[in-house]
């Protein structure tokens, strides 16, 4: 059984607050990225399950979100992707090498990238993919990340607070309207971004190719989700390089670790024990 305890640790000029549930020096570590507006403590059911399955976890709360510092909605992509590397250097003086990362949502694509550049990442899960920098997204996210227009506003509004409920239908992704009025009654809970922010996230460029990313990936999809259908994971998991895995979920809509936990802990343990 893991034992669960919080930990601080720097972030340029402010911290980061860690979940961590610890069950060996010796089994490998999975660094956990929540979803938009949200933080580490929302997926705790699973998080537990993940670690008593023979893991060790550092779930964060990114820059700006949560418990951790920083102006709250305010970030870029590349800090989101800091903060990985941070909680990596983390696990690597308390544990071992041995080393994934998991995101959901938007921490998928978080996740993702950030094995893309850092390489002390052995191995990573990804539920839902953006692929932003090779693939077009839906509309409200092509004019959020691709449009000039957009662009050109920013440059006026960058602080401007971008309301997510406008970014996708919230009633798509919570199907439990009790589990939706329970986030809107969080007060860590994000419902804002910051337009500048949040653009970031679909326009990042990583430092190097694709082709020349090794760390396998597994991608896991709703098969029922409105918000990353299956359908842009595929075409995401077509150009990824080797080795890989593309897992779809049936008749699971987009909150997999929220609602489907049982479902999605074999999927995801098996596959850090096979690639860790």
């Amino acid at each position: 059984m893991s034992t669960q305890l919080t930990a601080r640790i720097p972030y340029k000029e402010t911290e980061l607050h860690l979940d961590v549930y610890e069950t060996s020096k010796e089994v490998p570590t999975i660094v956990f990225v929540h979803g938009t507006g949200s933080y580490a403590a929302h997926y705790t059911l699973f998080l537990q399950m993940l670690a008593d399955s023979g893991f060790n976890v550092i779930a964060l709360d990114s820059i700006g979100h949560g418990r951790s510092g920083g102006e709250r909605g305010v970030f870029t992509m590349a800090d989101f992707i800091g903060n990985v590397s941070a909680a990596v250097s983390y696990a690597l003086e308390r544990y071992n090498d041995r080393i994934g990362a998991m995101g959901t949502s938007q921490g998928g694509e978080v996740v993702f990238v950030s094995a893309w550049e850092d390489e002390r990442i052995k191995s990573v899960a990804c539920h839902n993919i953006l692929l932003a920098a090779k693939l077009s997204l839906n509309l409200k996210m092509r004019v959020l990340g691709q449009s000039a227009l957009v662009g050109f506003l920013m440059r006026f509004l960058p602080d401007f607070k971008y309301p997510l409920e406008r970014a996708f239908d919230w009633s798509k992704v919570f199907l439990n309207p009790a589990t939706l009025e329970e986030k809107r009654r969080d007060p860590l809970t994000l419902w804002h971004y910051s337009f500048k922010s949040y653009r970031t996230v679909f326009t990042y460029k990583p430092r190097k190719p694709l082709s020349e990313m090794r760390t396998p990936i597994l991608i896991v999809n709703g098969e029922r989700d409105e918000i990353i259908p299956p359908e842009h994971c595929l075409k995401a998991f077509k150009l990824l390089p080797g080795p890989k895995e593309l897992v779809i979920v049936p008749h699971a809509a987009h909150q997999l670790v929220v609602d489907y936990p049982e479902t999605l802990l074999p999927i995801v343990s098996g596959w850090f024990k096979r690639t860790l």
